[in-house]
C-alpha cells in the first residue's frame, strides 16, 4: 500500500513538472471567446469575376474585430490584376469557434432579426490592389467552416470561406455557378 502511494505521488510530481498540461492539452471553450487580434496564412482559390483559376497565397491579408463586427480582406496580386475576397461578419462571434459548418445566403444578409449573425462575402477584381474597378459583387451563398488550429496558440482557428455566385446567362437565362475560396488562420 505504501509503495503504490509513493509511486502515485512521484508520477503526479513528474507530470506536474514536465511543463506539459495535464489532460489532453486541448484548448478550452474559453479560449475561443477572446477578440480576434490577427490573421495569417491566407490563401485564395477559384474564380472571382473575370479573374479565373486563382490558386495563390495572399499578397495582403488584414483583419478587424471590435467584438461585434469582424472583417477579413484577403488580397492577391495576379500577373495582370488584383483580386480580393472581403468577409464581413456582424454579431457572429459565436460562429468563429471550432465546429462551425454553416451556409448563409445573400438574402439572409438583409433578412435577419436584430442581434442575429450576418455574414457576407464580397468578391472584387481590379487593375491593381485597392483599385477594384473590374468586378465588385456579393456572393449569393457563403459557406463558413471553422476548426481549431493545430499549430498555433490556444484560441487560434482555421477558417475556410467559400463564396458562390449564381450567374444568369443573358441569352437563355441558364444559371452557372462561380466559386472562390479563402482560407486563413485567425489569431486570438
Amino acid at each position: 500500500m505504501q509503495r503504490s502511494l509513493l509511486f502515485g505521488v512521484v508520477a503526479i510530481s513528474v507530470a506536474g513538472c514536465s511543463g506539459e498540461p495535464l489532460g489532453n492539452g486541448a484548448p478550452s471553450p474559453a479560449d475561443y471567446t477572446a477578440q480576434i487580434t490577427g490573421v495569417r496564412e491566407g490563401h485564395l482559390m477559384g474564380d472571382i469575376g473575370p479573374a479565373e483559376g486563382i490558386n495563390t497565397p495572399t499578397t495582403r491579408i488584414n483583419t478587424w474585430d471590435d467584438g461585434t463586427y469582424l472583417a477579413v480582406d484577403a488580397v492577391v496580386q495576379l500577373s495582370d490584376r488584383a483580386a480580393m475576397l472581403f468577409l464581413s461578419a456582424s454579431n457572429a462571434a459565436e460562429l468563429f469557434v471550432p465546429g462551425t459548418d454553416t451556409t448563409f445566403s445573400f438574402s439572409d444578409y438583409y433578412d435577419y432579426q436584430a442581434g442575429e449573425p450576418q455574414i457576407g462575402l464580397l468578391g472584387c477584381v481590379g487593375q491593381a490592389i485597392d483599385v477594384y474597378d473590374q468586378y465588385d459583387a456579393a456572393a449569393d451563398e457563403v459557406d463558413l467552416v471553422v476548426e481549431a488550429n493545430q499549430g498555433g496558440e490556444a484560441g487560434d482557428i482555421d477558417v475556410d470561406v467559400v463564396g458562390r455566385w449564381f450567374v444568369e446567362a443573358p441569352a437563355d437565362g441558364a444559371l452557372s455557378v462561380r466559386e472562390a475560396r479563402a482560407s486563413f488562420v485567425l489569431e486570438r
